[in-house]
């Protein structure tokens, strides 16, 4: 259970919709402020039909605006959120991240290498 003074990590599985225009109004939530962070938004295939999954990580007291934002731009009842309870490994940030060698080139920032990371990539400086 999720207490009142912790963060939500939460994936929301997207239904329907226009993947890149979602994508775009979703990072758009993040404003840089630590009450939203939006990890990913990524286009995944369920059955060859294509979905929209979204990473996202909120103050508790802020996720139900997240929530409401979300469907706004999504349509009520297009959206699922699964709330993380436990994470593998813990804390979290000892995970390793995985950067492809494309995410490498268009990346901005000049990356050592594509593959894996030494931590998840939150924990990286480049992002």
């Amino acid at each position: 259970m999720i207490q009142q003074n912790e963060r939500v990590r939460a994936w929301v599985l997207i239904q329907d919709g226009s993947y890149p225009t979602i994508a775009e109004q979703i990072h758009k939530l993040d404003t840089g402020h630590d009450e939203l962070v939006v990890i990913r938004v990524d286009q995944v295939d369920e059955n060859e039909t294509p979905k929209i999954m979204a990473v996202i990580d909120a103050d508790y007291e802020y996720f139900p605006k997240v929530q409401g934002y979300i469907n706004d731009i999504v349509g009520t009842g297009n959206a699922t959120y699964f709330v993380v309870t436990a994470h593998n490994p813990d804390p979290p940030n000892d995970a390793s991240g995985y950067i492809a060698n494309s995410e490498r080139i268009q990346s901005e920032i000049k990356l050592p290498h594509a593959g894996r990371q030494d931590n998840s990539p939150g924990f990286n400086p480049w992002g």
